[in-house]
């Protein structure tokens, strides 16, 4: 599923045994090979987002929920209600 820039999205998240649902708005869309610190992924500025990992091979989106910028996992993001 692709999203646009301003869509809202919901996704879970895990950390150590603990799962909490999160709910954001997506403020860039990030084209494969690209990560949120790169400032040339069209958007003009660096995100910096905690732990980020490698580049991913598909579009991604960086996601800002609860003041907090996220990166998730594409697989685990689904249209808010």
């Amino acid at each position: 599923m692709e999203f646009k820039q301003f869509d809202m999205v919901t996704w879970t998240s895990q950390s150590h045994a603990y799962r909490k649902e999160k709910t954001g708005r997506i403020i860039c869309v990030l084209e494969p090979g690209k990560t949120p610190s790169n400032p040339n992924h069209g958007q003009g500025v660096s995100f910096r987002v905690p732990y980020h990992g490698s580049a991913r091979k598909h579009e991604s989106y960086i996601v800002e929920a609860n003041g907090k910028l996220y990166w998730p996992l594409v697989k685990y993001l689904r249209k808010a209600q």
